[in-house]
């Protein structure tokens, strides 16, 4: 699809059309994406409901002004990130089987759900998103390079102690699964996509 940047919110800068004129998405739209130890409140699957830390309702009424729409897009693709078994921090519906670890799995159309926000600080986090936001903190500071390492890793040590001091709160936003789109998934599986084998079945998963 695209899409602008590595934040977890991407805007496309064209319109995506199938040859049969089934649109995908249109130029200025978001689809959302995200590491799985950044947000473990993702849906698991198609149908599953989730939850962000992100104000995507006002990160889209932005949208709408900055590209003259008369409303806000309303729904938007949600892909995740499969999760690698060991990390206990997810719950178990994250795991998706080995040949699925790391690859993104496409989840449906969602919206954001108004009747569902709530609190969550810092501290009550999961421990492997505390890492995750300190970790992309310090990469943003210290930049990428592989001889920054070091460098990286204690800026990262740093952050967590100065965020688990302030221990934000965030308010947490509700998404609700809308519909599929096979036409996309279709599209994604031509073309070769990061897309793992997800595995259902639970003895194959194990415990």
């Amino acid at each position: 699809l695209g899409g602008v940047g590595t934040d977890m919110l991407r805007f496309v800068k064209e319109d995506k059309v199938l040859a049969d004129g089934h649109v995908l998405i249109k130029k200025g739209e978001m689809y959302l994406w995200g590491r799985s130890d950044w947000n473990t409140y993702a849906p698991s699957f198609a149908g599953d409901v989730g939850a962000y830390r992100n104000d995507i309702l006002a990160r889209l009424k932005k949208q709408q002004l900055a590209m003259g729409w008369d409303a806000p897009q309303s729904t938007f693709h949600l892909f995740r990130e499969c999760t690698k078994r060991f990390l206990i921090d997810m719950p178990l519906s994250a795991y998706h089987g080995k040949d699925a670890e790391t690859k993104t799995l496409y989840c449906g159309r969602y919206r954001v759900d108004d009747d569902v926000t709530y609190e969550q600080s810092f501290k009550e986090l999961p421990s492997c998103t505390q890492e995750c936001i300190c970790e992309i903190a310090a990469r943003r500071e210290v930049g990428n390079r592989e001889s920054a390492h070091a460098q990286r890793d204690r800026r990262a040590q740093e952050i967590m102690a100065e965020r688990l001091q302030a221990n934000h709160v965030y308010t947490m936003h509700g998404v609700e699964f809308v519909d599929y789109d096979e036409k996309l998934y279709g599209a994604l599986v031509d073309y070769g996509a990061n897309n793992g084998r997800v595995e259902v079945d639970d003895v194959t998963l194990g415990p």
